[in-house]
């Protein structure tokens, strides 16, 4: 003890203690077995936790940039089927002249329906607007009562009804 760590050791130890720490060890049993002093262990813990979190917050800011991006093209793609959904559209009909079943007294008839559009697609487009709230916090905070002698399965019960209102 007491001898400074090699830039390797110190990458190894911190390996080891990273296995021992989460598996429970107490800073004082990992300084043991590693042959290092307790307050080694503690500074090795504090670089690995700031390693953690660095790491967990690119994860997530990835993760999220991915879904984001994901949302981005659902929506691009619902404003685009809206779009065509208002477009006119010209039906072929179809019509029979007299009585006969001869297929020469058939005649085709073309009429243009002028279309208002597809609401399922603005509801797409909702659907990605409310995501992207979510993922970035937006969201207001649900407001709660605070109910006496309610219990918990009743009170989930109360603001899924409430959630079903809104």
């Amino acid at each position: 003890m007491g001898k400074p760590r090699t830039k390797s050791q110190r990458e190894r130890d911190r390996t080891r203690v990273s296995e021992l720490y989460l598996k429970g060890w107490t800073q004082w049993r990992i300084a043991t077995e590693l042959n290092v002093t307790q307050s080694t262990v503690s500074c090795d813990i504090k670089t690995l936790i700031k390693q953690w979190q660095k790491s967990q917050l690119l994860d997530i800011d990835q993760q999220k940039a991915t879904e984001l991006e994901k949302i981005n093209k659902i929506e691009l793609e619902a404003w685009e089927a809206w779009e065509r959904s208002k477009q006119d559209r010209e039906i072929k009909s179809k019509k029979q002249r007299g009585i006969e079943e001869d297929i020469k007294n058939v005649e085709a008839q073309y009429r243009t329906v002028t279309l208002v559009g597809d609401p399922r697609f603005l509801q797409q487009v909702q659907w990605c607007i409310n995501k992207r709230c979510e993922i970035f916090g937006l969201d207001a905070p649900i407001r709660s009562e605070v109910m006496e002698n309610m219990t918990f399965a009743d009170w989930v019960k109360k603001m899924n009804e409430k959630k079903g209102r809104e």
